[in-house]
């Protein structure tokens, strides 16, 4: 719109704020209109996924399942009618706002997990004392969840309530009956109440069927007949119960000369409702009389009965064809006239052979299968479970392979270490020749190293300090986000608590930043909890009421360490990951197992499918396999199907941190929170449906967080000129029976220690070998490993090492840390790549523990120490296991075999020797000491 004057304009101006503000309100009353018809939609939803608990589609309910469904039939009637009021009952009150909203969530919550605890004590408080709001609050989940092993006999169909919690807390389906008996003191004239209730008492309700049948007969009416004719097949079932058998057979057949009488006086033209209903009713007694009969032995007046209900649930599927629970009941009916065919008798002109009893219904059931054959068994409310199925099986396949690969890597670098250079032109020197040195040792750093070291000190601060804020930063986003979904009203300690919980993972992620730090790591899990108690102390010291959960009284202070405590789910699994066997290879291995499992998942959701299914039997029976490998079979082929997904996926990953985008400690600590924020969005899905999914940005977040936290430490580490450490050692001997030694575990101990402090100061290096294999090994190292092309990362030819060396890359990473470069070399290689390694590096610490005669190879690379680096660069790590006589004696030897130009030549030299036994802190702060005066 362009732009006018002040001067006379307020024409225009009006004309054109009109004009602008026309479509928006336009687009809210478009908007209002839209809500009001979604809202319908939703409620319609809600209705549908409440249906299929109680009325399951084909999918979900086996051909065997179908048996003896008609017993229950008038039960699921009921449960139906009364959900739908229920529906219509939540949408009423709709024209606030707020309550539209709540209600919106509210009915989100229906359509998704078929059970809303919150609306069941909405419904119950709608009308305080009343009766209607009772009834329908019971109808959503309190009801059928007690009738279930009625509805599902035996239990062999399985149940979709087991687990859920009640309005008060305490198991769905405990408050059933106790409501349904207050329904019967606030409406004693009601018959459906009574009937209800004897429903649920099953053998102990014959009273209150009494009852039902008293307030039915004081009040005549079409409605009262037919609970009558219902409280008459209650007391038929009742007396079989008892093992009273020709009671039942008399209560049976006065429910069905009512219902015959009921369809008489009502005519033959179904397309009046009350026609269909009585028509409906007279199967419905007939088939319980049949029940009756079968069950006391007279199997040839059950067949003749069910004839006669066959012939009139097949009128009824006629005139309802698209109705499945019509469709079912006749299927229940032709497989019991199939069971009953021989014992009826020969057959008569009216019946048939078993066979085609049996044959008519199986035909009918996969017909009503070939209407939905790609609908699965499982139900929506099912889908975080399996996922989390799916979680939980990739990390216990994570640990297995973990340990089993590491243990044929460990194996695999022990035979490349013993490859020699056979056949190579290159001549190869005796292993006791001094060889020349290939190239001046480095000078110092320009600079201060003392500054240096400071500044390495000062970025290990900054990154526990931005552990801490990308941590408190996800915990409060997380518990937003949660608060929201469940339209709850924030306050600071639902916040606080709430942040607290979410981010408990920080404590993980500062024992990585602070890895072999005992001390530091005790403290921050004390720092955790203490903050945890103070939290539920506040709350406790408020005006927070106890509650009671699952009729227990828990009081304030409790009910916050309760919430903490459920409200971890799943991530606790986060602690197996940290395993030392592990965790090196873990955030990998579990990215690609996650992807096989969801694989395996999702084809055992296929084959649930009726399609699905046939195929899966197709294939077995062509192999030859049994039923009962279905399952495994499909889980495997699923998982094989994924596995290149899984594999590109791991070469993506080493390819990030080829590229220095991810570092080993970030991929581990991207794990912990990458998988916390699948938690939760998992656990917002469950409230609000797929816009769950937000939950998995709160990981984005702390991601970026981090990367702005750290920034300035990396770059002022790539303006520096890093001080390379070189880090040898004797090498773990295996005992008698093939095991690693348990000096591999003082290894591994102090390598995690000097990682975490000296790699920001620069990179460390080392000759790699199998007793550090779990500690060292990067996603590259292992994607070469499982691709078999671990022998090209060796150094077999001494020609190779001089470009092996210039290859190296000393860039550190977005974390401002550097890594840790192993050399891999064969049996004739491994002289000239610790020269090489020892000519560039800034400081050489030689662990000697466990050092004697057998260790040749140390007693060479203490004669190359001595002929190329300077003793002030040299840090010799010995302990009570180290023999010194024969070490100072070595030393004394070595010096008298330097060459002149060696910067050791000059007498008087002595190596430092830096005593562990004092704890490997100690030696650290002292090698960190000794790179600080190397400058």
């Amino acid at each position: 719109m362009p732009c006018t004057t002040a001067r006379g304009a307020s024409g225009r101006w009006t004309t054109a704020a009109l004009f602008v503000l026309a479509p928006w309100l336009w687009s809210v009353a478009s908007a209002a209109a839209d809500d009001a018809a979604s809202l319908r939609a939703l409620a319609d939803a809600a209705r549908t996924t409440l249906a299929e608990r109680v009325e399951p589609p084909v999918a979900r309910l086996p051909f065997l399942c179908t048996v003896r469904r008609t017993e229950t039939a008038p039960m699921r009637e009921y449960i139906l009618r009364q959900q739908a009021e229920a529906i219509e009952a939540l949408l009423a009150p709709t024209s606030a706002p707020a309550e539209a909203k709540r209600v919106r969530r509210l009915l989100g919550e229906l359509h998704r997990d078929g059970y809303a605890r919150g609306a069941d004590a909405r419904l119950a408080d709608t009308t305080p004392g009343g009766a209607a709001g009772l009834r329908l609050a019971a109808s959503l989940g309190e009801l059928p969840a007690a009738l279930h092993e009625r509805l599902r006999p035996g239990g062999r169909c399985g149940s979709t309530y087991v687990g859920l919690v009640g309005r008060t807390f305490l198991p769905l389906g405990a408050l059933a009956r106790a409501d349904y008996q207050r329904l019967t003191e606030l409406e004693p004239a009601d018959p459906w109440h009574a009937l209800v209730l004897a429903w649920l008492a099953g053998i102990e309700g014959e009273p209150v069927l009494q009852r039902a049948l008293a307030a039915a007969k004081s009040m005549p009416s079409a409605e009262n007949t037919r609970v009558q004719i219902l409280a008459w097949q209650q007391l038929a079932w009742l007396r079989l119960e008892q093992g009273r058998a020709g009671e039942a057979q008399e209560a049976a057949k006065v429910a069905m000369r009512m219902a015959e009488e009921t369809l008489r006086r009502a005519g033959n033209d179904l397309a009046q409702p009350a026609v269909e209903q009585a028509l409906r009713d007279a199967a419905q007694s007939g088939s319980v009389l049949a029940l009756v009969l079968e069950d006391a032995g007279q199997k040839g007046a059950a067949f003749e009965v069910l004839l006669g209900v066959a012939a009139q649930q097949r009128r009824l599927t006629e005139l309802r064809p698209e109705e499945l629970p019509a469709q079912l009941t006749l299927i229940d009916t032709l497989g019991r006239l199939a069971v009953l065919r021989d014992a009826a008798g020969p057959p008569a002109a009216t019946s048939g052979p078993a066979k085609a009893y049996l044959d008519e219904a199986v035909a009918l059931y996969r017909r009503l299968e070939q209407r939905t054959p790609y609908s699965p068994m499982l139900a929506r409310s099912a889908w975080p479970g399996m996922f989390m199925t799916a979680f939980g099986m990739a990390g216990g396949l994570t640990l297995i392979a973990g340990w089993t690969l590491l243990w044929r890597y460990r194996r695999r670098i022990s035979q490349l270490m013993m490859a020699s250079a056979r056949g190579s032109a290159a001549p190869l020197p005796p292993p006791d020749e001094a060889l020349p040195p290939p190239a001046a040792t480095p000078a110092p750093p320009t600079g201060d190293a003392a500054a240096l070291t400071a500044q390495a000190a000062a970025a290990l601060r900054r990154a526990a300090l931005v552990q801490v804020a990308a941590g408190l930063a996800f915990g409060v986003a997380a518990a937003w986000l949660q608060l929201r979904a469940d339209d709850t009203e924030p306050s600071v300690l639902r916040v606080a608590l709430m942040s607290w919980t979410w981010g408990w993972p920080t404590v993980l992620a500062l024992g990585l930043v602070w890895d072999g730090d005992r001390r530091r790591r005790r403290l921050a899990w004390t720092a955790y909890f203490a903050g945890l108690l103070l939290i539920c102390t506040v709350i406790a010291l408020g005006d927070t009421p106890s509650k009671v959960m699952l009729g227990v009284t828990v009081p304030p202070f409790f009910q916050g360490l309760m919430f903490w405590a459920l409200s971890l789910s799943f991530s606790p699994f986060l602690l197996l990951f940290l395993n030392r066997a592990v965790r090196s290879i873990g955030p990998a291995l579990l990215a690609m197992m996650l992807v096989a499992t969801l694989g395996g998942t999702l084809a055992i959701v296929a084959a649930s499918t009726p399609a699905g299914t046939a195929a899966v039997g197709s294939v077995l029976w062509t192999l030859g396999m049994p039923a009962g490998a279905a399952l495994p079979a499909t889980q495997l082929a699923g998982m094989l199907a994924a596995a290149p997904l899984a594999w590109w996926l791991g070469r993506r990953l080493r390819a990030a941190y080829t590229a220095k985008w991810l570092s080993d400690q970030s991929l581990m600590i991207d794990t912990l929170w990458g998988f916390q924020a699948v938690v939760l969005a998992l656990d917002l899905t469950l409230s609000i449906g797929p816009t769950g999914g937000l939950g998995l940005g709160v990981f984005a977040l702390h991601k970026a967080v981090t990367l702005a936290g750290m920034a300035p430490a990396a770059r002022a580490a790539r303006r520096r000129r890093p001080l390379r450490l070189l880090l040898l050692r004797v090498f773990t001997r295996r005992d008698r029976r093939g095991r690693l030694e348990s000096r591999r575990t003082d290894a591994e101990r102090l390598f995690d220690l000097l990682g975490s402090r000296w790699r920001y100061i620069g990179p460390i290096a080392m000759i790699g070998a199998p007793d550090l294999a779990s500690s060292t090994i990067d996603p590259d190292e292992f994607l070469d490993f499982l691709a078999g092309r671990l022998r090209d990362r060796f150094i077999v030819d001494p020609a190779e090492a001089p470009a092996r060396l210039a290859a190296m890359d000393d860039r550190c990473d977005l974390d401002a840390r550097w890594r840790v470069t192993e050399l891999f070399c064969g049996n004739d290689a491994w002289r000239a790549a610790v020269r090489g390694l020892m000519a560039r590096s800034d400081l050489v610490a030689m662990d000697l523990r466990s050092f004697g005669p057998d260790n040749q190879g140390c007693i060479f690379e203490l004669q190359a120490l001595i002929d190329l680096v300077p003793a002030g660069r040299v840090a010799l790590l010995v302990d009570g296991s180290t023999r010194r006589e024969f070490l100072q004696a070595t030393i004394a030897a070595c010096l008298t075999r330097v060459p002149i130009t060696s910067p050791n030549a000059q007498a008087g030299v002595q190596l430092d020797l830096v005593d562990v036994a004092r704890g490997e802190q100690t030696a650290v702060d002292q090698l960190l000491r000794m790179a600080a005066s190397s400058g």
